[in-house]
Parts: structure tokens; C-alpha cells; sequence
């Protein structure tokens, strides 16, 4: 998958994210991906097919995109200006149920992926050309949705963090 072109700080922080995501060894394994560039394509940036048969069909997956916060900001005047950026962003983790049976090694099991992609993205967020990630909250915590409640998607685990970056 090619890198559409990042024309500035926000375009830049979506796909440095992506690229993060991508580099995790838990999220590449979850999503059988040979590597980093393959796992790209279970990535959503910007919007995502909202049809819950698609869903789940595409499930294990990971969405990232802009949230509310941003900020461009003069650091440095004379000849040339300088500014230093930074914002939030969103990032969508989300899978089957890969323990349907037992509700609690259900939850440990996608928590645990969670878990591990934030600390391998942790562990290299700010290294090199990487983005620099200030802290990580939660949107949403990680819930999980029943048949019942929207058959055609299945059920599935789904948590949304609020990455700050910058």
C-alpha cells in the first residue's frame, strides 16, 4: 500500500500513527499480515464502511483519524518562523470475539492485544522520524457487542483511544 502524501502536521501524525499501529508485531500477528506495510490495508484512516456485515467481515481492524485538538504554534520569530505542531488522535482497535464461551478469557484476550500494541508502540513512539505520543487516554473503553444487540456484525470487541501527539 503506498503512503498518500502528507502535506503537513496533520496528514503526517494520521500516518505516522498508522505506521505505528502497523509496526506492531500483536497487531500484524492478530491481523495475519506478513508485515508492516501489509498490515497498512486493516488500517482505516479518515472514515470507514460503516455496513456491519462489512464489519465484521473485516474485523480484526484498527481506524485512525484526527479528533478535536489541534494546535500550530509560533515557537521561535526573526527571518524565518518557526512552529511546532501537535494535537489528538483517534485510534480504533476492534475484533471478534475469539472467546465466545467465556466471557472473561473473551475480555483478557482482547485486552491483552490492546495492551500489547500500546506498549510496542511505546516503545519506539518519538524514535527517529516516529511520532512523538505525549499520552493515551481513553474514548471509549473496551466493550464488547453482542448479537442481540446488532446480529449482522457479530459479536466483537471495540475500544477507542485518544492519542495526544506532538
Amino acid at each position: 500500500m503506498s503512503e498518500p502524501e502528507e502535506v503537513g502536521p496533520i496528514t503526517s501524525a494520521v500516518y505516522q500513527l498508522r505506521r505505528l499501529v502497523a509496526e506492531s508485531a500483536a497487531f500484524r500477528t492478530r491481523v495475519e499480515a506478513e508485515d508492516a506495510e501489509a498490515a497498512k490495508a486493516q488500517i482505516k484512516t479518515w472514515d470507514y464502511e460503516d455496513d456491519p456485515v462489512e464489519l465484521q467481515k473485516a474485523r480484526p481492524f484498527a481506524c485512525v483519524w484526527p479528533a478535536d485538538k489541534f494546535d500550530l504554534a509560533q515557537v521561535a520569530g526573526g527571518g524565518q518562523s518557526l512552529f511546532s505542531s501537535g494535537g489528538d488522535l483517534v485510534l480504533i482497535l476492534t475484533d471478534i470475539d475469539r472467546h465466545p464461551d467465556d466471557r472473561e478469557a473473551s475480555a483478557a484476550d482482547f485486552a491483552g492485544w490492546v495492551d500489547t500494541i500500546l506498549l510496542e508502540i511505546a516503545a519506539v513512539a518519538g524514535v527517529d522520524d516516529r511520532l512523538c505520543i505525549r499520552r493515551v487516554t481513553f474514548l471509549q473503553r473496551p466493550l464488547r457487542t453482542a448479537t442481540k444487540d446488532e446480529p449482522s456484525a457479530g459479536a466483537f470487541w471495540q475500544t477507542a483511544l485518544l492519542i495526544e501527539w506532538g
